[in-house]
């Protein structure tokens, strides 16, 4: 069946419902400790740019917090509303600003309020977006901006037994985007889990005649 205008369906599924309740009900039995540090940022912090910095399915909020402590802009962008109002307590505990957006990456691009945001930093931890995403995420990229992925791979599958759906297969994202470069690649193993790390960066802009 096709819809249009005013007789298209709600664009918030019964599925994003229950993504968005499944993961309040996780961050609900946290308890009132902030979020521990990522192991890789203190890596890669020297390759990111100062400035506007997404962090993508944010949870409550250790990559945001982690780089506000060094004094970049964060925005999180996360489906749970209450890993969002977490982040805010433990960003306003240590008197960081952050900004929060609740909202699901499977709505349509225009109806996420950052259709016209750059950001000079994405950040991308514990999270494998679809296919489908990736053309939003990149125009959210700034050009010349980094685009960093650290995503658990094939190793913590077979190790862990974690959903092989939401691990990166082998080079899956070498050759993402073409208005991406890759600047660096890893395989490592982590406190957290085995990980596939790639740092991008978005090609600038030609300035034609």
């Amino acid at each position: 069946m096709r819809y249009s205008g005013a007789h298209r369906p709600s664009l918030e599924s019964e599925f994003m419902q229950s993504d968005r309740e499944k993961w309040d009900r996780i961050y609900a039995k946290r308890g009132p400790d902030g979020p521990q540090e990522a192991e890789f940022i203190e890596d890669y912090l020297p390759l990111l740019h100062t400035g506007d910095t997404l962090d993508l399915a944010s949870g409550e909020g250790n990559i945001a917090l982690s780089l506000a402590r060094r004094g970049l802009t964060c925005t999180l962008l996360d489906i749970s509303p209450l890993a969002l109002q977490r982040a805010k307590v433990f960003a306003q505990a240590e008197d960081l600003q952050i900004q929060c957006i609740c909202a699901d990456l499977d709505q349509q691009p225009e109806d996420i309020p950052l259709s016209k945001a750059s950001f000079k930093n994405i950040i991308i931890h514990r999270f494998k977006p679809a296919a489908h995403h990736w053309p939003a995420i990149i125009n959210w990229l700034s050009p010349g901006g980094c685009l960093l992925i650290v995503s658990f791979n094939l190793t913590h599958h077979r190790r862990t037994g974690f959903n092989r759906n939401y691990c990166l297969e082998a080079d899956e994202l070498r050759d993402l985007h073409p208005e991406l470069v890759l600047d660096q690649f890893q395989s490592v193993h982590r406190g957290e889990g085995d990980f596939d790390e790639y740092l991008f960066k978005k090609l600038p802009k030609l300035n034609l005649p």
